[in-house]
């Protein structure tokens, strides 16, 4: 079973690297420059990495409207298996209306619900409400990839492509995505809702019952 080896900070991290080195003093921490992400987790075993990119809530909302978190995470993506990114943050309402207050910028919860929802295509955002929170969930997240593989086998299959990403967690389909994929032409997941029932049972293996709970599974019945 592998474990958690050296805990990489990127420098830039500022305050946050002596916070971090404290949290962390059972690991090898190791302060340098990061291409990509804030905080990387390397294993003892197989050289595997896991990235964190870290973001306070303010962060997180001014990337969201300048589009500098899509950019990164879709760069992260390319370059790292496991990535996953980390909003701290309490209350994201009451936040959203003091961003307003403070910058101008009039963002909804809808519109960060959506860019989410974006992210999570091809990555993965999780929420922490203090630093200390943050810190526990990257260790937990790290050691849950390093230690139980098989649960994090989907996050192998992710892609820039969210109607594949979408058809990889369909129930007993695995070996016909690709197929459906290149099929239909799907590059987003309005082009999943547009599929019927009767344009999935034209690929090869799927019948009328596979079809029906594809269907269902795009649609949420």
């Amino acid at each position: 079973m592998s474990k958690i080896k050296n805990v990489v900070i990127d420098y830039r991290e500022g305050s946050r690297v002596s916070s971090a080195k404290s949290f962390f003093e059972d690991y090898n921490v190791i302060t340098a420059t990061l291409q990509h992400g804030d905080f990387l987790f390397q294993n003892d075993t197989d050289n595997m990495n896991v990235l964190f990119e870290y973001k306070t809530g303010n962060d997180f909302l001014t990337s969201i409207n300048n589009k500098h978190i899509f950019n990164q995470t879709v760069r992260a993506c390319q370059n790292y298996k496991y990535q996953f990114i980390i909003v701290q943050v309490h209350d994201m309402k009451s936040l959203i209306d003091r961003f307003f207050y403070q910058s101008g910028v009039d963002m909804s919860i809808e519109q960060v619900n959506g860019a989410v929802a974006s992210l999570n295509t091809i990555s993965t955002v999780l929420f922490a409400d203090t630093l200390y929170d943050s810190f526990d969930l990257m260790y937990r997240q790290a050691t849950k990839v390093f230690e139980d593989k098989p649960l994090t086998y989907k996050f192998q299959k992710k892609s820039m492509n969210p109607a594949l990403n979408f058809l990889h967690g369909v129930h007993g389909i695995d070996k016909q995505v690709e197929v459906i994929v290149d099929k239909f032409n799907l590059y987003s997941l309005y082009d999943l809702f547009n599929l019927t029932e009767n344009d999935l049972k034209t690929v090869p293996n799927i019948g009328e019952a596979k079809a029906k709970n594809i269907y269902k599974a795009i649609h949420g019945e």
